[in-house]
């Protein structure tokens, strides 16, 4: 099989080659991944709120001031975030969501490594101090009424599901990613052809 090149290729290799467009590029690119950082992480905080996880167990639902699986405080939804790279040597663009290593929540604990826990699932091994801390916040929410654990307390395991907050959205943003960039390059080579 071989391939037939038509048109005036020569003088196409040489416009997307040549320093105004690499100028025009080095203008548009960044407001793009700008934009693509900023549409990830609205579709990620869209999913949160959505709740179409898993819902949440009875004993979570106590514990926490939201039904909705990862809402409670907000912290995980303020900890969402982008950063967008341009290296202006390499002439290459990205942009990186997620929840960055140094996201605390209102009491100063780490964010990133909860959040992969609950993006990815997990479970834990129920021990007796991890069971009181839980009494503890279930009273320290349901003010006035005490909750108190009764019988002997089983070994228990609980499964937290996987609830993939950045995957699937950012799955879901590719058509939406492909115009951006799309109209980036169109942007850039406007006047020159």
């Amino acid at each position: 099989m071989s391939v037939v090149l038509t048109g005036d290729w020569a003088r196409w290799e040489k416009l997307v080659d040549g320093p105004n467009f690499q100028r025009r590029l080095a203008k548009v690119m960044p407001v793009a991944f700008r934009r693509i950082g900023l549409l990830l992480v609205g579709n990620m905080r869209k999913a949160i709120r959505s709740g179409n996880y898993a819902p949440n167990a009875p004993l979570t639902k106590l514990t926490k001031k939201s039904s909705k699986p990862l809402v409670d405080r907000g912290d995980l939804m303020r900890a969402l975030t982008f950063d967008s790279q341009h290296n202006p040597t390499a002439g290459t663009y990205s942009v990186w969501v997620g929840l960055s290593r140094k996201a605390r929540d209102k009491d100063g604990n780490e964010v990133a490594n909860i959040g992969a826990a609950l993006h990815e699932g997990f479970s834990v091994l129920v021990t007796p101090e991890i069971r009181r801390a839980v009494f503890a916040k279930m009273n320290e929410r349901n003010k006035g009424a005490k909750v108190q654990p009764t019988g002997a307390a089983a070994k228990a395991v609980w499964i937290i599901p996987p609830r993939p907050f950045v995957t699937q959205p950012v799955e879901a943003s590719k058509n939406a990613v492909l115009l951006i960039l799309n109209d980036a390059y169109k942007t850039a080579l406007q006047g020159l052809l």
